[in-house]
Order: structure tokens, then C-alpha cells, then sequence
């Protein structure tokens, strides 16, 4: 009688645990084809990483930008997780000051340092942000459901997290400094706002 009874309590709790896994896996999957979602109209062949810093490069990241404003324009359902400016849209530009000089000084580590900045910068990036490098001396933060006061703060943050403290190459410290500026979306594709955002750190 007890074995019996061992013998289906463990049953149950074998199933317990399956029921889990498939659980586990189900979630999974669901989050799996949330992000290939997200990307779903992109071309599956195009490169996709910056080779000196390993982030988003600037034609995959445009890329990107246009789905985020096709999705506005379809008047996409709010995901999990979105706020109330859920429809509201930025790009970020974190521009890098003298960049042939640090790149002068750090010699051979300059790729090193690059990938050292865009480090920092993904630190302040939010669940659903997109950091890529958009130009040389450039880098853009894609942030969806940005209310302006939102925007204000996190370029404060991108510039503390790349300028507060030096960058280490080699035994030399390199102490990058940045300019950052936003364009918020209101109408028009990709180009223009990441254009506007450049725009934008020249005007300031």
C-alpha cells in the first residue's frame, strides 16, 4: 500500500514538474515571436552589428526606426508593459567630441574604447530602447514611449554614464566628452528623424 502510494506521488510530481517546463518553454516561445515581431518586416540578410563597437549599425538601425514609426502609423496596439506615452517616439543622438584626437591617443585600442562608450550608453537603455551607431562620431538611442520630460532625463544619463569617469586604455586614462540632442516623432520616415536628431546636436 505504500509503495503504491509512493508510486503516485511521484507520478503526480513528475507531472507537476513536466507541466512546468511546458510552461517555461510556452513563455519562451511567446516572448521569442514577440521580438521576431518586432522585426518581423526586415530583411533577414541585412548585417546587422557595428564591427568596431557591437552594436546596432546605422543601416540596420534605420531599419528599425522605420518599423517603430510604421508601427505608429498603424496605430499599433499597446505591448505589455508600455505606459501612457506609449505612442510617443524619440531618437537620441550621443555625439562624441574630438573623436580623431581619442582615437589618436588611444593607438590601437581605439576599438576597444568605442566599444567601452557604447557600454555605457546601453546601461541607460530601457526595456525596449534600441542603441545603434549612426554615424562615425555618433551613436542613437531609438526610445519608444518617450514623453519629453522622459527624454530630458535619459540624455542626462547618457552623458554622466560616458563622461563621469575615464576610460581606461592601456594604463592611460581617456576621458571622452559627448554632446547629446533628441528629435521627437511627429510625422515623417526614419531618415527624417534621425536626421533631425543630428540636426539637433549641431544647433545645441
Amino acid at each position: 500500500m505504500g509503495e503504491g502510494q509512493d508510486g503516485q506521488q511521484e507520478a503526480e510530481a513528475d507531472a507537476a514538474g513536466g507541466e512546468a517546463l511546458l510552461g517555461r518553454l510556452f513563455d519562451d516561445l511567446v516572448r521569442d515571436g514577440w521580438l521576431l515581431g518586432m522585426n518581423a518586416g526586415l530583411d533577414p540578410a541585412m548585417e546587422r552589428m557595428d564591427p568596431e563597437t557591437g552594436v546596432y549599425n546605422a543601416a540596420y538601425f534605420e531599419a528599425i526606426t522605420q518599423e517603430a514609426v510604421a508601427d505608429l502609423e498603424r496605430g499599433r496596439e499597446p505591448r505589455v508593459g508600455d505606459g501612457p506615452e506609449h505612442g510617443a517616439m524619440a531618437i537620441l543622438s550621443v555625439r562624441i567630441l574630438d573623436l580623431d584626437r581619442l582615437i589618436a591617443t588611444a593607438g590601437t585600442e581605439s576599438p576597444e574604447m568605442l566599444r567601452e562608450i557604447a557600454r555605457r550608453l546601453e546601461t541607460c537603455l530601457r526595456a525596449d530602447d534600441v542603441l545603434g551607431r549612426t554615424r562615425r562620431d555618433t551613436f542613437s538611442l531609438l526610445l519608444r514611449g518617450c514623453p519629453p520630460a522622459m527624454l530630458t532625463q535619459i540624455a542626462r544619463r547618457c552623458v554622466a554614464a560616458v563622461t563621469e569617469a575615464p576610460v581606461v586604455i592601456a594604463d592611460q586614462e581617456i576621458r571622452p566628452r559627448v554632446m547629446a540632442a533628441a528629435a521627437q516623432w511627429e510625422w515623417g520616415s526614419a531618415t527624417d528623424i534621425l536626421a533631425a536628431s543630428w540636426a539637433a546636436i549641431g544647433a545645441a
